[in-house]
């Protein structure tokens, strides 16, 4: 029969802003319970809004110690917190249960896209005459390689100058400061940005 008993130890989870990467990992310290209720520690990741997720962690140490989940490279954005479960089994077979949740939450949040550009050489000079070759290369972590409308070019001197990962233009007289903004589905963006100098 399972006896359940008032927590009497803490979990806290570390980072409450994770970024979605190669791996995603949530992390959490753990302090020991008392008995009965020691050894066999559990911590188990629950989504706020979705319900529990599947992915568990365990500790089984008795001293103070940390935990930590891997959710993978895709995992569901949001709110999370954990439950940690301390079992152990009594004199006559009873079951002991203990369990405590997070005091905090973590929120899984997508990364920014990264983008380059490549051509023209941040420094270069043209002539207000030169068709001038544009070109970036742009990633995210969750959609891949962009282009078309979600890689957008503009001119501190001439406004939008143009999309996408490669096109010609004339630009006005002038030193211009270039940058391209990469674009995810979350909205988020990156950008990188150069000089150049355009003559007459």
């Amino acid at each position: 029969m399972a006896a359940a008993h008032q927590a009497t130890f803490n979990t806290t989870i570390t980072a409450t802003t994770v970024e979605v990467g190669d791996t995603t990992v949530i992390r959490g310290d753990i302090n020991s319970p008392t008995a009965p209720c020691v050894p066999n520690r559990t911590v188990k990741l629950f989504h706020v809004d979705a319900g529990p997720d599947t992915f568990i962690a365990s500790d089984r140490s008795n001293r103070t110690g940390r935990w930590q989940v891997n959710l993978g490279t895709s995992p569901r954005l949001g709110k999370y917190y954990g439950k940690a479960t301390s079992r152990d089994i009594g004199p006559g077979a009873h079951k002991h249960v203990c369990q405590a949740a997070t005091s905090n939450r973590a929120t899984v949040v997508a990364t920014k896209p990264t983008i380059t550009i490549q051509n023209p050489d941040d420094g270069g000079t043209y002539t207000s005459s030169s068709s001038i070759p544009f070109f970036a290369s742009a990633s995210d972590p969750q959609d891949g390689d962009l282009s078309g409308s979600s890689i957008v070019w503009t001119s501190d001197l001439d406004g939008q100058i143009g999309t996408g990962e490669s096109f010609q233009t004339t630009l006005s007289i002038g030193t211009h400061e270039i940058t391209a903004t990469a674009t995810d589905s979350d909205g988020k963006t990156g950008t990188d940005t150069i000089g150049i100098t355009v003559t007459s």
